[in-house]
């Protein structure tokens, strides 16, 4: 899966992709395995494009969290909105998307605290709802 997955984005993304360096720190029992097996190949992933002017290839958002953000917002998320599972990425529009302990895929609207389901699986969040990124 974590090598699919990488190969989906970059697939989704043409290309347009940093991948960090693998996590390599130890990863608590219960965190998602799938999660893991991504982090082993890529610490986060960013979308890149290039600067209009310059031609410089900047970072733009990001597509994958970091372990150290999916920490991070998923504490925040259950905190703030009693929200579970793990928060892997957002939209850049201030909604949040959670691997819920079951499997779904779910995307989290901040605004008003609604949760919509994406996807049935990481694996569908791959292959189909990332290419209308």
């Amino acid at each position: 899966m974590g090598v699919d997955f990488v190969q989906a984005i970059r697939d989704a993304y043409e290309g347009n992709i940093l991948l960090r360096l693998p996590y390599g720190g130890e990863l608590p029992q219960d965190f998602p395995e799938e999660l893991c097996r991504i982090l082993a190949v890529s610490n986060g992933i960013e979308e890149m494009m290039e600067h209009p002017r310059t031609g410089e290839r900047m970072c733009i958002g990001w597509i994958l969290y970091s372990y150290e953000m999916m920490c991070e917002w998923s504490s925040y998320y259950r905190k703030e909105y009693g929200v579970t599972g793990t928060v892997f990425a957002d939209d850049g529009a201030d909604c949040s998307y959670f691997l819920k302990p079951d499997g779904r895929i779910v995307c989290l609207d901040s605004v008003d605290g609604t949760e919509t389901e994406v996807a049935m699986s990481l694996n569908e969040y791959c292959r189909s709802y990332l290419k209308g990124h």
